[in-house]
């Protein structure tokens, strides 16, 4: 944000019947400014308009910000309630975000226009302040002709518009982990829709041989509100070319769910969500019945709780994920514990470097394929002797914010830790539309 500093003043009478009675309310508005930055509470810069008029009223020591950015404490200030509800989800800059005070919000301006005060109007920031008269004229209204404050910030709005379902915007300087890209969770609560392919090579030592396995999905996430979101992490359609099995291709397995943010902190930019997840096996939706499958279709549903979090330092984030599967037929499926760690550095308003580490802990084995290896996040064989077995690998990759509501991403992961299963190595493109 510059240090642009905006003087607004709000609320002038037409009419003043008694100074005592009816004073002149004066707000000024000041972006980026420190509590120890002007003169009246010790800073170092000369402000002696502001020491004058601090030494003939009130002096406040302790106050608050309704947020840690321009509007959305500009839209707390206006109204006296939390800026969410104002419709005002963020810092105000581009006309794409469709963010605005909602036509429905009382503003402290039209409670006053009740009371007989009159309407009122932003004064430039070049202003000279030093003097009531800069400010009045001789009929003690505004120098400036502008727009009421109350309709400047509002905007007609249709019920389609009125904040339902919106992307929480207080994080929106997080972007997604890309890898692990079904389990890996954001602990935002968002509206949004994400295209992913992925192509991962097979190993040669794999129990089906060499190859290669291809994935075109669509998650999609609604955000009921800042702590609600229904999310739909699993779908699409596989194809797999090995040297130990036939070619084959066929849809996923699908797997949604909800997601609650336990905390969510804007002035920290520290959020914290769980959720359970449910991944029904495609052969239990009945469209896709005997639509064939790429090792999908072989168990009776997985349960999925986790927990995620996400944490911002200056130019860095971090959003890390913790998780639990767990088969409803613990014959035909493995049981696992999974972890996903993602780091990123924003290099310009829009780039962002990736590093991302995953990893699974087989806690308990299946029956239905005699093998001590296992699918990974994609695909779970139900191996029979793969308890205690650990398989983990490393991602790189960036991200670029096309617009304010549209990413793309891609990165190349590949495992660690000597275990490579049914990974070789991966590599991912992702395009993703939030609302």
């Amino acid at each position: 944000m510059s240090r642009l500093i905006l003087f607004t003043a709000l609320l002038l009478p037409a009419a003043i019947a008694s100074a005592a009675e009816r004073p002149n309310i004066v707000v000024l508005l000041a972006d980026d400014l420190g509590y120890r930055d002007i003169g009246c509470y010790g800073g170092p810069v000369k402000t002696p308009t502001l020491d004058n008029l601090a030494s003939k009223g009130t002096r406040f020591t302790d106050f608050y910000s309704g947020c840690a950015v321009c509007s959305p404490s500009r839209a707390t200030l206006l109204t006296g309630r939390h800026h969410i509800r104002t419709g005002v989800y963020s810092w105000i800059h581009d006309a794409s975000q469709k963010s605005h005070l909602l036509e429905r919000e009382i503003t402290l301006a039209e409670i006053l226009k009740g009371a007989d005060y009159e309407d009122t109007a932003p004064v430039p920031a070049s202003i000279d302040l030093t003097t009531p008269e800069s400010i009045l004229n001789a009929a003690d209204t505004l120098t400036t002709e502008a727009e009421p404050l109350s309709e400047s910030y509002c905007d007609a709005c249709s019920s389609c518009c009125d904040g339902r379902f919106r992307s929480d915007r207080e994080f929106d300087s997080f972007i997604e982990p890309i890898s692990n890209p079904v389990w890996s969770m954001d602990p935002r609560s968002m509206t949004r829709v994400r295209f992913i392919f992925l192509n991962q090579m097979i190993p040669g030592s794999s129990i089906i041989g060499k190859g290669g396995l291809q994935v075109y999905a669509l998650q999609i996430s609604v955000a009921l509100n800042e702590r609600w979101s229904i999310i739909a992490v699993k779908d699409g359609y596989n194809t797999l070319q090995a040297a130990g099995v036939p070619n084959a291709q066929g849809w996923s397995d699908a797997a949604a769910g909800l997601k609650y943010v336990l905390h969510r902190d804007p002035c920290s930019q520290f959020i914290v969500s769980t959720g359970l997840v449910y991944e029904i096996s495609r052969d239990d939706l009945f469209a896709f019945r005997g639509a064939g499958g790429v090792f999908q279709g072989n168990g009776d549903g997985v349960w999925n709780p986790f927990i995620a979090a996400g944490k911002q330092w200056g130019c860095y984030h971090a959003v890390g994920t913790v998780g639990w599967h767990i088969p409803n037929n613990g014959n035909k499926e493995s049981e696992s514990i999974y972890y996903s760690l993602h780091l990123d550095r924003q290099l310009t308003d829009c780039w962002y470097a990736v590093f991302e580490f995953n990893g699974i802990n087989y806690t308990d084995s299946g029956n239905a394929l005699a093998a001590n290896q296992e699918g990974g996040d994609w695909i779970n064989l139900g191996a029979n002797n793969v308890t205690g077995n650990d398989f983990a690998t490393v991602a790189a990759g960036a991200t670029v914010k096309l617009t304010d509501d549209l990413t793309a991403a891609a990165a190349y992961e590949f495992p660690v830790m000597g275990r490579r299963d049914l990974f070789d190595n991966r590599f991912y493109l992702q395009l993703s539309l939030k609302y």
